[in-house]
């Protein structure tokens, strides 16, 4: 079953590149997108919320890379957890800005 269809949050990741992301969450009322980008000194975020009324275009942040930060994921294939552990950098990045 789909979690956004039980009221809880679907997670979907892709990485076609190890310093490349996209994020799609979705539940039954929301959904969001992200991308990542990551180069040796800069990170690219984008974002976009379809239901963000206050916020309705894109947002793209580049910045220099936060020390530490590392997007690779520690198993092979990604699992899971790797995708929740980059969705929440993602969330912790773009609500320092």
């Amino acid at each position: 079953m789909d979690p956004a269809s039980a009221g809880g949050l679907a997670v979907k990741v892709s990485r076609p590149a190890p310093e490349v992301a996209f994020i799609e969450t979705s539940s039954s009322m929301h959904w969001e997108c992200f991308w990542i980008a990551e180069g040796q000194h800069t990170l690219i975020v984008g974002a976009f919320d379809r239901g963000d009324k206050s916020s309705p275009e894109p947002r793209v942040h580049v910045m220099n890379k936060p020390y530490g930060w590392d997007m690779r994921p520690t198993s092979d294939p990604p699992s899971a957890g790797d995708d929740q552990d980059l969705l929440v950098k993602v969330w912790q990045l773009l609500g320092s800005y």
